[in-house]
Order: structure tokens, then C-alpha cells, then sequence
């Protein structure tokens, strides 16, 4: 392992260091399965080799603020120290990672995330494939023999932990994946990332359309329910083809359930397909 110098995050050598790279946190998109910017292969060749841009948003800042706190929770908790530092691949520079913290023996590095929702995830025993991706990378760069998983609810300033082994297999398929995603991209036309034929404009134009009428109408149709609910004053009520009336809803708390009961869900998990339409 190779360190890297240390670059402010999201200057100009920082980003132009990352487009030369293979990073960690962008196995997600390497692998397809990233919710975030970029989403997949496609993405993240024109982020790399094309004019695709990332900025900084809220979420990511908060990340970083909260990072130095969980580390030093993390470091009590396991009576380690960790030092955050950027390294590279001893046999290929260009495999990098950043550690929010390793140990000086470089045999455990820690992982830090701060979100409710990946929290929740981890709670319920479903680290997210694309952070579980990254942290394989980051073995595959460290070598490391262990990794503190650690996500902080910002709600509640609840931080949860979890070790991570490294595999080889994935650890090889990303290896590989990397490789060919840069004899894919790398120095090639990069096809566009979005569709310009006119096929395409024309439905999605008045689809676009379409959705603005509607969400004004749903504004409008808002306004006139509460009007009338307050209008009912507490009493069912009907007149002119409207009725107001009380309903109640029961249902089950599945994340309770699983954690209360400390449910092991891989054997109930079934993966489908289905094809989304959003209108931004």
C-alpha cells in the first residue's frame, strides 16, 4: 500500500486525481447498483473520461462534519486509533481508497457512514451492496484483515457497528471488473447519457406536460379536501356527491418485528424487475 498525498477534498487536483483512479466508492456504480450520482457504468465513464461533474450537496457535507466524532467513538469502543489517509495499490497506482481510519498495523480500517436510512439498513443486518463493494475495494487495497462498519443515525446520534471480512472472490471480480470497464470507456466515443432522437422528445415533452397538470391539480383538489374535512367539523358528513368520513388503518411494523425478534431475512428475499418512469 502506497500513500497518496493529501488533497483537499473537492479542489481541482482532487478531482482530476480521481478521474486518473479506480476508488473505492465508486464500486456502486461500477457494479450497477449505486442510488446515488454516478449510478452505473455509463455514468461514471463520462464522470471519468468525460465532462460529468459531481458537487458537493448538504448530505455530503454533514458526512464529513460528523466523520472525526464517530471515528473517535469508534476508536473508544474498540480501544484502537485510527488515522484517516488516502493509499494506492503497491502493484497498480491506479486501485485506490480512501480510509476514514486505519490502524497503524494496517490490519483494521473503519468504514464511516452518517444516514438514517443506511442505519436502519444495517440494523435490520442489510449492509447495502454498494457499501459492502466499497469496503471490499478498500481491502483489496489495504489488505486489512478486518473492517469496522460504522453508521451514525443523525436523528438520534445513535452510532451502530459492524465488522466486515474481506472476500477474495469479490475482491477479485472487482479487480477485474475495473480493468474492463476501462478497455470499455477509457479513450473511446462515450455514447450520450441521455436520448436526443425526437422518438424520445416528443412523448417525454407532453408526459412532462402532463405531470405539471396534474400536480397543480392535486394541489388544488388538497385545498378543497381540508376544506371540507374542516367543514365536517368531526361528523361524517355527504352532500353533492362528497363524503367525509373517519377511516382507521392498522398495520405491522416489519423493521420492529426483524429486529425485536432478530430475524435473519437473506432466506426471504426475492429480487424482481420492474420498469419506473420519473418525470424531474
Amino acid at each position: 500500500m502506497i500513500l497518496v498525498k493529501e488533497q483537499e477534498q473537492g479542489s481541482v487536483e482532487w478531482l482530476a486525481s480521481r478521474k486518473a483512479t479506480f476508488n473505492a466508492s465508486e464500486c456502486g456504480a461500477l457494479f450497477e447498483c449505486s442510488p446515488f450520482t454516478p449510478k452505473n457504468q455509463l455514468e461514471l465513464a463520462h464522470l471519468k473520461y468525460g465532462e460529468l461533474t459531481i458537487y458537493e450537496n448538504q448530505a455530503m457535507r454533514d458526512g464529513t462534519d460528523a466523520e472525526p466524532i464517530i471515528r473517535e467513538r469508534v476508536e473508544k469502543l474498540y480501544n484502537i486509533v485510527l488515522e484517516p489517509l488516502v493509499a494506492c495499490m503497491d502493484s497498480d497506482i491506479r486501485f485506490r481508497a480512501s480510509f476514514d481510519g486505519i490502524t497503524l498495523d494496517e490490519d483494521i480500517i473503519c468504514e464511516i457512514k452518517n444516514s438514517k436510512h443506511t442505519y436502519d439498513k444495517c440494523k435490520e443486518g442489510n449492509i447495502p451492496k454498494h457499501y459492502y463493494l466499497q469496503m471490499q475495494h478498500q481491502f483489496l487495497i489495504s489488505g486489512a484483515k478486518e473492517c469496522i462498519f460504522a453508521v451514525r443515525n443523525p436523528e438520534d446520534d445513535d452510532v451502530f457497528t459492524t465488522i466486515v471480512k474481506p472476500d477474495n472472490k469479490v475482491m477479485e471480480e472487482i479487480h477485474l471488473k475495473w480493468l474492463e470497464f476501462e478497455n470499455t470507456y477509457k479513450d473511446k466515443e462515450l455514447p450520450p447519457l441521455e436520448r436526443e432522437d425526437i422518438d424520445w422528445e416528443l412523448p417525454a415533452l407532453k408526459l412532462r406536460e402532463i405531470n405539471s397538470r396534474i400536480k397543480e391539480l392535486e394541489t388544488e383538489a388538497k385545498e378543497y379536501k381540508e376544506t371540507l374535512v374542516s367543514l365536517a367539523d368531526g361528523k361524517p358528513s355527504k352532500g353533492f356527491g362528497v363524503s367525509v368520513y373517519p377511516t382507521k388503518r392498522k398495520s405491522t411494523d416489519y423493521k420492529k418485528l426483524i429486529a425485536d425478534n432478530n430475524i435473519d431475512t437473506d432466506a426471504y428475499m426475492k429480487e424482481s424487475v420492474s420498469w419506473s418512469v420519473r418525470v424531474s
